[in-house]
């Protein structure tokens, strides 16, 4: 019985944190430097861009420093337990270490959507989050819609379409590679 309320537990607050996960403005932000259509269509000008594209870059400069020292704290933690007698003060200090540069990372990652907040203001950064998640939406739609979908391990498969856009995916430029008439067998 016990372990069927933990079970449940697990459950229910695996389900709660999938759903809270927020959409991380670095990707919104990325694809908005990446991609113009999406900026105009939001209607950002060419100024706006630019610095977005440079508190982009800045970030995820920053990110990166910090998840490299995180690693490198990890596998120090590693291999100061796998000793012969390891050091119980050590460990304590490197998990402290472990836990200041994840909170760093954090506060980092919540600055940089303050900064995009505020340089974007708050309606159209809803809106720019909005256009996305449905960008996202039609996607996966027009994907199940024209057979492709997910293999094991993420990977996208195809299946054959008839026609002579056998292999086109909708968003694509051509044929998927492996699709259509230049398939071996």
């Amino acid at each position: 019985m016990r372990q069927w309320i933990v079970t449940g537990i697990l459950v229910v607050g695996f389900g709660m944190a999938v759903q809270a996960r927020p959409f991380p403005a670095g990707r919104v932000v990325g694809r908005l430097v990446r991609d113009p259509a999406l900026a105009e269509e939001v209607g950002l000008d060419q100024n706006e861009v630019t610095k977005l594209r440079k508190l982009y870059f800045q970030s995820r400069r920053a990110v990166a420093r910090l998840e490299a020292k995180l690693r490198l704290a990890q596998i120090e933690l590693e291999e100061a337990r796998v000793g012969e007698a390891p050091d119980v003060e050590k460990l304590d200090a490197i998990v402290d270490r472990i836990g200041a540069l994840r909170a760093e990372l954090q506060k980092q990652r919540l600055h940089f959507d303050l900064e995009v907040g505020k340089l974007l203001g708050a309606d159209r950064w809803v809106q720019v989050k909005r256009k996305l998640r449905r960008r996202v939406r039609e996607r996966l739609r027009a994907a199940r819609h024209h057979g492709i979908a997910r293999g094991p391990r993420g990977r996208a498969r195809c299946a054959p379409l008839a026609g002579k856009e056998a292999g086109a995916i909708p968003w694509g430029d051509g044929p998927l590679p492996g699709a259509g008439a230049d398939r071996d067998g």
